[in-house]
């Protein structure tokens, strides 16, 4: 059993917890007082897949931007240092220069 406040991923987490003979079983979730509901192993796992998901494309559009930050001169915003360090080895490799 569950609280109706407990967070998807803890809640997925705990379902996976229990025995294998009850993993595919409903999960009881407390709502209030003496209100219960069954909820689907297999919806909770869906649910927390989804946070995962979002959760995915959330971190890589912030490292995509800090990359963008790193790479670029905060007062010009033209090409840093660390710009030309990546795109050094590159331009090497393409005009036959050691590197």
């Amino acid at each position: 059993m569950v609280p109706m406040d407990m967070l998807i991923v803890e809640a997925a987490h705990q379902s996976l917890q229990r025995s294998p003979d009850l993993l595919y079983e409903p999960i009881v979730v407390q709502l209030r007082g003496s209100d219960y509901r069954l909820l689907d192993a297999h919806e909770l796992l869906r649910a927390s897949e989804e946070i995962h998901k979002l959760t995915t494309q959330l971190l890589e559009s912030a490292n995509e931007k800090l990359q963008r930050l790193a790479s670029l001169d905060g007062l010009t915003q033209l090409a840093n240092r660390r710009q030309f360090d990546f795109s050094e080895p590159v331009c090497h490799f393409e005009f036959g220069l050691p590197g």
